[in-house]
């Protein structure tokens, strides 16, 4: 149903597209009650719709994309550029990583360090950006683009979108940890060598070495399994109401849940 919305009507009432290519200004709301099309630069309205439409119509969305870069004057790297705005600039790198532009998202990322005032929150073991705005907290909806933008890699988008997520609800699974004290910055089930691999830190250095638990579940019979740290840190594991309880301290571990 979206594709052929998208085919006969959005693609060329909305946004203009004549071929391959999307009109300079686009729809960026439409009053059906009057009949309106309050139109926009593609370098705002194009721009917002090809980090949705990315992951359904990757070619029009990276037309649009395109399109908007130049418009913005991001397709000349020799120059200094000079970041869209908070939101904008989380697009940009999103999408620029999503497509392998890596270069464009290197320069647009070290633009937005000297601007958007990324900052490490030690104690609290918070990382956020300021933007700028002067806040007493910072901006969520542009630090969680921001964020995203950061972790993002080469189709990744797409994947999360279109790729079915096979036995991954089946597989062993972490609960029960203690966030934001203790936190996994990886949980990896290695199918072929039938581990899975954790990686741990703490949200701040008070917190270190204190003691936590966790559980991993699905594993069967919770009895064969064992929990090794290849860091050195402290561990112990059991089976506890058909898990495996897992028992460490808060800090970086790395740990591997494989059979006894």
């Amino acid at each position: 149903m979206f594709d052929d919305w998208w085919n006969r009507t959005a693609r060329s009432e909305y946004l203009g597209f004549s071929g391959a290519e999307p009109a300079p200004a686009v729809t960026f709301y439409y009053d059906p009650t009057i009949d309106y099309h309050h139109r926009l630069p593609v370098s705002l309205g194009g721009l917002f719709p090809a980090y949705y439409l990315a992951t359904q119509q990757p070619a029009d969305a990276r037309a649009l994309f395109e399109a908007a870069l130049f418009q913005m004057g991001l397709t000349d790297l020799g120059a200094p550029i000079a970041p869209p705005g908070p939101r904008g600039t989380a697009i940009v790198i999103h999408l620029a990583r999503e497509w392998g532009m890596a270069a464009l998202a290197d320069a647009l990322g070290q633009a937005a360090d000297e601007r958007y005032e990324p900052t490490w929150d030690r104690e609290g073991g918070e990382f956020t950006w300021g933007f700028g705005l002067d806040e007493e907290h910072p901006r969520g909806q542009y630090n969680a683009a921001m964020a995203a933008a950061e972790a993002m890699t080469e189709g990744a988008w797409h994947r999360l979108a279109q790729v079915l997520p096979s036995e991954r609800f089946n597989q062993p699974t972490v609960t029960g940890i203690d966030f934001p004290d203790f936190t996994l910055t990886q949980a990896w089930w290695d199918g072929e060598r039938r581990r899975l691999v954790l990686t741990s830190t703490g949200r701040a250095e008070a917190d270190t070495r204190k003691p936590t638990t966790f559980r991993v579940t699905n594993l069967g019979d919770p009895s064969g399994w064992t929990v090794e740290a290849e860091d050195g840190g402290p561990v112990e594991s059991s089976a506890v109401d058909g898990d495996l309880e897992v028992r460490t301290t808060i800090g970086t571990h790395r740990l591997v849940v494989r059979r006894a």
